[in-house]
């Protein structure tokens, strides 16, 4: 078993370097395989496996955030205090990638989409456009597609610290796995009972998005498995991950054995990253781990300021080789994830700092009650065990 100080800087590392990975994989996607029909280059390099399954980045940013969400939960006092610290670590880079996004759309981009304030809503409230539509009662615009996995993260970390702070850690990656499998059944259901109602699942799956539980779930096992060097712990990760490979909504549709495979293949490299030192030379190497570090803001700001540069430049740069062109606005939201990362995130974060604390202390988070017994003092609302 790995001493605790080896397991924490081991953890600190791998897990950065596999953000890295997963971002890249996205926005190689993004790049070359998302928008065949806008594109220069039409399909011509979509099909090339990193490519065309980089969407499984995501997967893989839910593996991780299983993994270290516990790890988040075991250090908080409460249910609020989670909350509050995830909301911390989250909306500084979101308000300020938001507000780049319509600057660049409106004012650098005319024309290429209009986009309203209104789109910024859901991004800066972390509840999905659909939900903003029903309690507005019209259409909600969006401001990045890619926005709508922190909007699963969110629900995943509502769901995970309730069940954490009332019923303990076992009970609530227990909770989620059960959450993940009731919304699965809208997918195997069908089979089982030709014309039973979906109603109730849809309505499900719509307020929990609880279909990519089985990923967060699988992550959570994971880390218990890191933290215990358990052989049971690592086989039931293992063996959940396969059911959330296959219910992700690309491979259900298809149900293609290369897809599959693809899925599968996330879900290993995340399960032998976790299990020993083979891979972790590489999740170490300096570019992985810097991009794992800028991978928030990178992901929140990449793909319509990288696609509309890819076609701005094939108008003024026709010299390029067409597979070449989504490069330089590679490099370019790069760049801008790291001055959001380094000073842009750091900034406004310390900005916000006094209406955080501010939240706490109405929430009495830091300050004990004292319990009606002399001497002795009563756990923090929600400090479950």
């Amino acid at each position: 078993m790995e001493n605790k100080t080896a397991a924490n800087h081991s953890r600190i590392d791998f897990l950065d370097g596999m953000r890295g990975l997963a971002i890249l994989l996205v926005i190689g996607f993004h790049a070359y395989a998302r928008y065949p029909d806008l594109m220069p280059f039409g399909n011509d390099f979509g099909t090339f496996p990193v490519f065309q399954y980089g969407w499984l980045g995501v997967q893989l940013f839910f593996l991780i955030s299983g993994f270290v969400i516990f790890m988040t939960l075991e250090k908080c006092k409460g249910f609020f205090d989670f909350m509050l610290r995830r909301w911390l670590r989250l909306f500084p880079a979101m308000l300020i990638c938001s507000v780049i996004v319509y600057l660049t759309f409106t004012f650098l981009m005319p024309g290429v989409r209009e986009v309203s304030l209104r789109a910024m809503l859901p991004g800066l409230t972390f509840i999905e456009p659909r939900t903003w539509s029903k309690l507005l009662g019209s259409a909600q615009p969006i401001l990045e597609g890619s926005f709508w996995s922190l909007y699963v993260e969110v629900r995943f970390y509502a769901f995970a610290g309730l069940l954490f702070f009332a019923l303990g850690e076992v009970a609530a990656i227990a909770g989620i796995t059960l959450m993940f499998f009731i919304a699965a059944s809208y997918e195997l259901l069908p089979f089982v009972v030709p014309g039973a109602s979906l109603h109730l699942l849809e309505i499900f799956r719509s307020w929990t998005s609880a279909e990519y539980f089985g990923w967060f779930a699988a992550g959570a096992l994971y880390y218990r498995f890191f933290q215990t060097r358990a052989m049971s712990l690592f086989i039931a990760a293992s063996v959940l991950a396969v059911p959330a490979a296959f219910t992700t909504h690309q491979v259900s549709m298809s149900l293609s054995i290369p897809t599959v495979l693809a899925a599968l293949l996330i879900a290993a490299f995340f399960a032998f990253s976790v299990y020993g030192e083979w891979l972790r030379p590489i999740l170490r190497s300096r570019l992985l781990l810097f991009i794992g570090y800028i991978s928030y803001p990178l992901y929140l700001v990449h793909e319509n300021i990288m696609v509309q540069l890819t076609l701005k430049l094939a108008k003024v740069a026709t010299w390029i080789p067409l597979g070449l062109l989504p490069v330089l606005p590679i490099l370019a939201v790069i760049c801008l994830g790291w001055l959001i990362a380094r000073f842009a995130e750091p900034a406004l974060s310390s900005v916000i700092k006094p209406l955080y604390l501010r939240a706490r202390a109405l929430l009495r988070i830091d300050r004990p009650l004292v319990d009606s017994t002399p001497g002795t003092r009563s756990p923090l609302p929600g400090a479950g065990a």
